[in-house]
């Protein structure tokens, strides 16, 4: 009986330590109902970047269920479009188009880039969408005269973490997204979900009412960091459930230590539950109050919208005339010069070598010269707009 009465101990005890593991903080954070949603791991996590930078997540249709500005120009950008619904190739254009609109991509430029990336479970998925966006892209390009291509993003400032976390260089920048987006998470908490996790959460943070204005990010990082310094107290009591967990899985303790051990877990893990749900409603309630400031900064991003857009019109509308008086020349000088381009890119894939940001033009790779008094749109000479804005990572 009393074998008995000490297994159904046991039983209740290791019973409640496993809802309490569910409901509590003590695992990875993940999205609401992830695991049973069978579309989670058909998404793509796409990055686009121009100096503008967006994120989005298409599902396995190829269409756009979200997207994230990554820095405060592409806030500007989509305060004028909304590409969620559209494919990702009509999506690829419509960025380009309303980004060069805006004057952030140069129509006159000598060598305008699109960088862009796509990470998920699916790489023959993958490819398809790189190549539905890179075709669009080129497409607008072509029919505006514009010289411009499409290039695989660079992803060597991530190499480091990638060899330190075992990960791609995608899924590294990825991870660190995700803890830019989710400051309260950790970063063991990101690294324990899996990559469809993981964009589920960042499909998550692209919806309207969960955004937080990029300008107001790192202040909210900073306010999450000192709560975080504040229930410094919780976290340490989680670390130690975790090895009184591991110190259960000795196989020569006996049934009475076993017993007195899932106990002792399980009055410290209601002690963590109570503390981790004051702390997550703290993070709620700032989280909120720093949404509530985005929505009144989005009339002034909206107004830079369209004092830019105004800015460059004058510009936009030279370049669409002299382009017009001779297109079919103009285009055949851009597929050419594209087509050099794009034989200097795989020639450094097969040495190894990706090619970089704002990169000069290659010898024998530059665009075709024009004699002065021809007509056709030939682009001058202009600020390369490959160069990337330093944004905080998380």
């Amino acid at each position: 009986m009393k074998k008995f009465a000490k297994l159904i101990s046991i039983m209740t005890a290791t019973l409640m330590i496993a809802t309490s593991m569910t409901a509590c903080g003590s695992v990875p954070l993940k999205p609401t109902n992830a695991s049973n949603d069978p579309n989670t791991g058909a998404l793509t996590y796409i990055s686009m970047r121009i100096n503008p930078e967006i994120e989005m997540v298409a599902d396995e249709n190829g269409e756009i269920v979200s997207v994230n500005p990554v820095n405060a120009d592409a806030e500007v950008v989509l305060t004028e479009i909304d590409l969620v619904g559209q494919t990702v190739a009509e999506a690829g254009e419509t960025f380009t188009k309303v980004a060069t609109e805006l004057g952030y991509l140069d129509a006159d430029s000598e060598e305008a880039t699109v960088y862009i990336d796509a990470e998920g479970e699916n790489e023959a998925l993958c490819e398809k969408l790189e190549n539905n966006i890179s075709d669009s892209i080129h497409k607008y390009f072509d029919n505006n005269g514009i010289f411009g291509k499409v290039s695989p993003e660079t992803l060597d400032q991530y190499a480091d973490k990638a060899a330190e976390w075992g990960l791609s260089t995608g899924q590294v920048k990825m991870v660190i997204r995700l803890l830019d987006l989710y400051p309260e998470m950790t970063e063991e908490q990101a690294l324990g979900l899996t990559s469809s996790e993981r964009m589920a959460l960042i499909k998550e943070s692209g919806k309207e009412e969960k955004k937080v204005s990029v300008g107001l990010r790192d202040e909210m990082k900073a306010e999450v960091d000192l709560l975080k310094e504040k229930y410094a107290a919780t976290f340490a009591l989680g670390e130690e459930i975790k090895e009184l967990r591991r110190a259960l899985e000795d196989e020569t303790l006996t049934e009475e230590d076993k017993t007195a051990l899932e106990a002792q877990i399980v009055e410290k893990q209601a002690d963590y539950d109570e503390q981790m749900k004051a702390y997550r409603d703290e993070v709620k309630t700032l989280k909120d109050s720093y949404r509530e400031k985005s929505e009144e900064n989005r009339d002034e991003v909206k107004q830079k919208a369209k004092e830019k857009r105004e800015q460059n019109a004058d510009k936009m509308k030279a370049h669409k005339e002299k382009f017009e008086a001779d297109s079919k020349t103009t285009q055949e000088k851009i597929k050419e010069w594209r087509g050099r381009q794009e034989n200097v890119q795989g020639s450094e894939r097969v040495k190894g070598e990706k090619p970089m940001n704002g990169a000069a033009i290659s010898e024998g790779n530059e665009p075709p010269e024009v004699e002065e008094d021809n007509d056709s749109a030939i682009p001058e000479k202009s600020k390369d707009k490959g160069a990337k804005e330093t944004t905080t990572e998380g």
